[in-house]
This record gives structure tokens, C-alpha cells and sequence, in this order.
């Protein structure tokens, strides 16, 4: 493995973290390798690697990467995700030399039914083959997803997976069932792996197409009629209102990898583990007034993000300071965040507390100025009423249509028959 960080002349952190990389070169020795890279210098190898910002940490093994989404602040953080993903010698050693199958990555259906959203591999094992478990598993850890593998307990859980995959033949026992099988979960969703167990290559690429998956799910727009359902309850709700420009996309692409993140990086959010965290999108524009009324910002402001804490009332939004006065009353509103400030942004909710920083963008809260008022209802009434009445105009331009359509259509008919009737027979007189 490779553990690599991607750095800028201009990068205020770039140098300190190389020292914490440095350390932590010592407790693995030879069996990973850290370095970095300059993107002033190397710029065809941080475009190949989709580097927008610096520092970058990455760690990489052959064709598979992760992006570490956390502030690297010592080297015992990096030395226990890398434990916290099985990516060690030893484990790797353990998994290779064993002659049975253990219990440690055990899961029964209670404890998948309480985390069925969370990202999983599940291998069930009919047909008690050591040789299967082995190559599942380390297929997990080569494609660095050795902490979300699990092996199914139980006749009920096995026979549940199964059966998801069953639109009409149930089956209500595994009696005579004794192949193999290896499940995905992806936010919900289950997978099969249809391929060749005795394929590795094949085995870790499937677990890594799975698990980038989660970056492409799409975000719900707040005046879709699932907005609700989905954010009900929600403990912190975290909005990118677009704006004309192409960066909007961008920012939505950043929030649904900030979404992807929480479910990677487990240990790095702990602070949420009770907390519903929602992400979505409202078109700026077409919502503009309700966006000032209840955020006072304009819309020349747009894009830009917006955490709120849906519950209490209270919304955060991103400010940088002034380079002249180094005063968080002089801060002003910035929408040029990266992926690391989002997921950080998210992170220090729960337990906020305002901090001025002169090197990163930084959270200021605000309270909402009428109490009394939902202001995620008020925005989510607000946009279905603009969505209503688009569908309502789409909808009587359609009937209008059939209407001159349907006019047209007798008219033409009349004109048919009277063309098409035999004249009367010309009078004669005797």
C-alpha cells in the first residue's frame, strides 16, 4: 500500500502533515510506503488522480483508492484507520494461513435490521468451505474494504438474504441449499456477486464498484414529493442551494460524497453515531425568496451551502475571514468549500462551538428569527408550491393543446362529410 499525499506550494497544512506521515512510517516499517506528491510539479498525476485541493491523503493498493476525508492532526489517526480497514501484515498473514472458519466477523439479522443503510459485504457460508471464506475476505481487505465484511449468522439471516432475491419462489428452510453465496448492501440496496469465488481480482473489483456506487447516488431535490419522507426526523439537514453556474454541480457532488463519507469512514464520525444527517439540494433561483427570508442570503450569493439542525431551529453557514482584519465579525460568507470541509463541517455539530480560523473556512450559527417557524417546512411548503404550480401550467398547456387538438379534429371531420356528400339533383320543371 501506498499512503500518499498530494500537496501545493501554497498549502498551509501540506508541511506538517508530511511530518505526521513521516511518524507514522515508523510502525509499519517496510510494509507500507509514504510519500507525496507536488501537484506545481507532477500536474498530469493530480488531474489523472482527481486532485482538486491540497493536502490530499490518499492511500492506494494496485487499481483501488481511498480519499481519507478527516483533518490529520496526529499520527496515531492514520495508524488506526489503517488497523480499523485490516490492511496490516498480520491480518493479512491471519486470514491467509486459516484453517477454519472464525466467528469475529459474525452478523445476525438483528444487528443488520438496525443497520441495514450502512455499507456491508456478506458472505454466507453453505457449504463450509474455508478456502470461499478466505478469498471473500481478503478480496475485502486488498480492496480496502476489509471493515465492512461480515459473515452471515444464523439459518433466519441467511435465509432472509436469500430470499431477497426471490420475487415469488420463497423458500421457507436452507435444507437443501448448500452453495455459497457473498452479498452487497448499499444504502439498502442488495447485490449478488454472480462471478467465480476463485477469482480475487474479480471478487475486490466487484466489492469496489460496490462501494464507489455510493458516491453516484443521487440527492434529493427539497421540492420533491420524497423530500419529506426521506428527511422526516432528521437531526441535521445539510442543503447546497445551486445557483446558475456550472458549480453547482460541484457542490452537489461534494454533498453526495460527504453523504458517502459518514458510511466509509465510521470511526471518523462517531459524533453522529445517534444523529439522522440528511443531504439534499433546492434550486436557488426559482426559491430565491423564500431563501432570503429565511437565511438572509441573496441571491447573488449562490451557490452556497447550508447546515441546519432542523430540531432547534438553528443553521450554520460557512464563513472565511478577512486578510486585513483578523475578526470573525469581519468573516464573510464563502462558498468555495472542498470535500475535507464539508465532512468536518458536518462533524463538529453536535458538539459546536464558534472558532475563527485564519487558514480554513469556518462554521457561524444563526438562529432562526421566528422561533416559532419550521423553517424546513416553510422551505419545503414553499418549493412544492413552485413545483405544483409548474406541474399545474406543464399540465394546462397539455389540455390546451388537446383542447385546439380535439376542436380541430370535428372540424375537419364537417369538412369531410360535406365535401364528401353527393349534391342534390338540379330541379326540372315539366
Amino acid at each position: 500500500m501506498h499512503i500518499t499525499n498530494y500537496i501545493a506550494p501554497d498549502c498551509a497544512e501540506c508541511d506538517s502533515i508530511t511530518k505526521i506521515l513521516t511518524e507514522s512510517s515508523t510502525n509499519f516499517g517496510s510494509q507500507i510506503n509514504f510519500g507525496y506528491i507536488d501537484c506545481k510539479k507532477s500536474v498530469d498525476l493530480c488531474l489523472k488522480n482527481s486532485i482538486t485541493y491540497s493536502p490530499t491523503l490518499k492511500l492506494i493498493f494496485s487499481k483501488y483508492n481511498i480519499e481519507y476525508p478527516g483533518k490529520l492532526n496526529n499520527s496515531s489517526q492514520i495508524v488506526d484507520f489503517i488497523k480499523e480497514i485490516y490492511f496490516t501484515k498480520n491480518d493479512i498473514s491471519n486470514t491467509f494461513n486459516l484453517e477454519k472458519i472464525p466467528e469475529d466477523r459474525a452478523l445476525n439479522l438483528n444487528d443488520f435490521n438496525s443497520n441495514e443503510k450502512a455499507l456491508m459485504f456478506i458472505y454466507v457460508n453453505r457449504s463450509g468451505s474455508v478456502i470461499n471464506y478466505i478469498l471473500t475476505r481478503l478480496a475485502s481487505i486488498l480492496s480496502l474494504n476489509g471493515n465492512f465484511y461480515h459473515l452471515a449468522s444464523g439459518n433466519d439471516f441467511e435465509l432472509h438474504l436469500l430470499n431477497s432475491f426471490s420475487d415469488n419462489d420463497k423458500k421457507r428452510n436452507l435444507d437443501d441449499m448448500n452453495k455459497d453465496f457473498l452479498v452487497a448492501v448499499v444504502d439498502g440496496e442488495l447485490s449478488m456477486f454472480s462471478g467465480d469465488f476463485t477469482d480475487l481480482n474479480a471478487i475486490s473489483d466487484w466489492m469496489n464498484n460496490s462501494r464507489e456506487s455510493l458516491f453516484s447516488l443521487p440527492l434529493l431535490d427539497v421540492g420533491s414529493n420524497d423530500f419529506y419522507s426521506s428527511n422526516d426526523n432528521s437531526d441535521i439537514s445539510v442543503i447546497v442551494v445551486t445557483g446558475p453556474s456550472d458549480k453547482s454541480e460541484i457542490d452537489k457532488s461534494l454533498l453526495t460524497r460527504a453523504r458517502a463519507n459518514l458510511k466509509l469512514f465510521p470511526s471518523l464520525s462517531k459524533s453522529l453515531f445517534d444523529k439522522k444527517v440528511t443531504f439534499s439540494f433546492v434550486d436557488g433561483p426559482k426559491n430565491s425568496e423564500v431563501i432570503l427570508n429565511l437565511f438572509d442570503i441573496p441571491e447573488e450569493k449562490f451557490p452556497v451551502f447550508i447546515f441546519t439542525e432542523p430540531k432547534k431551529s438553528s443553521y450554520y453557514l460557512p464563513f472565511t475571514s478577512d486578510l486585513l482584519d483578523h475578526k470573525i465579525e469581519s468573516s464573510h460568507l464563502y462558498n468555495n468549500l472542498n470535500n475535507r470541509d464539508i465532512f468536518s463541517m458536518v462533524l463538529s455539530i453536535p458538539s459546536f462551538s464558534e472558532k475563527f480560523s485564519l487558514d480554513h473556512p469556518f462554521l457561524r450559527k444563526f438562529e432562526n428569527k421566528n422561533k416559532e417557524m419550521d423553517f424546513m417546512k416553510t422551505l419545503i411548503s414553499s418549493t412544492s408550491k413552485d413545483n405544483k404550480k409548474s406541474k399545474m401550467f406543464y399540465f394546462m398547456t397539455i389540455l390546451k393543446i388537446l383542447a385546439f387538438a380535439f376542436v380541430a379534429y370535428i372540424l375537419l371531420k364537417i369538412y369531410k362529410r360535406f365535401k364528401l356528400s353527393s349534391p342534390l339533383p338540379v330541379y326540372k320543371s315539366i
